[in-house]
């Protein structure tokens, strides 16, 4: 879907979106609660490349180039195995409690590589060269096996407390983690 003026490609409430692309609308793929997104791309959006309702599943897709953030996550939602790359805004970003990103890459974007709120689970992604924080995260969250390098602020920044930092790789990065 090309230069629509809105939404490229618009899912209801437990839709399945696979194998399509979104280029130059005003908001990528967008996506109702408990909706599957599969090996699409977004790219070139004004504002969000993928953007996702409560409980969705994103998997194997790509986002890259857009004008706010790569792949957006409501609560409860999951991004498995996705790239988020040149995005203005963050690579990653849950917009409320309990994500799951799991084998993602975030690279050069404009701000955090992820960012993420209470509860949730971050693991086995690389995040390199964003213009803020690797990762970012709330309280009670788990982040484990990822690499974060050359990022402009801190590696991994936990926000609150009660959070599991495990097992992660963290170097030549603006800020020390916290």
């Amino acid at each position: 879907a090309t230069s629509n003026g809105q939404a490229g490609l618009t899912g209801a409430d437990e839709s399945v979106i696979e194998s399509s692309g979104s280029r130059l609308n005003t908001l990528g793929i967008t996506v109702g609660n408990g909706a599957s997104v599969t090996a699409c791309f977004a790219r070139d959006n004004t504002n969000d490349g993928i953007q996702t309702g409560t409980g969705c599943t994103v998997t194997g897709c790509q986002a890259y180039g857009n004008g706010d953030d790569g792949v957006s996550l409501n609560q409860k939602s999951i991004a498995d195995n996705c790239t988020a790359t040149l995005n203005a805004g963050n690579g990653f970003r849950a917009t409320a409690a309990v994500a799951n990103i799991h084998g993602c890459t975030a690279a050069s974007n404009g701000m955090d590589g992820i960012i993420a709120f209470y509860g949730s689970h971050i693991a086995n992604c690389v995040l390199n060269d964003n213009g803020g924080d690797g990762i970012e995260v709330g309280s009670d969250s788990y982040v484990l096996s990822n690499v974060s390098s050359g990022n402009a602020g801190a590696g991994i920044r936990a926000n609150n407390n009660d959070n599991r930092i495990d097992s992660n790789t963290v170097s030549d990065n603006a800020r020390v983690s916290s």
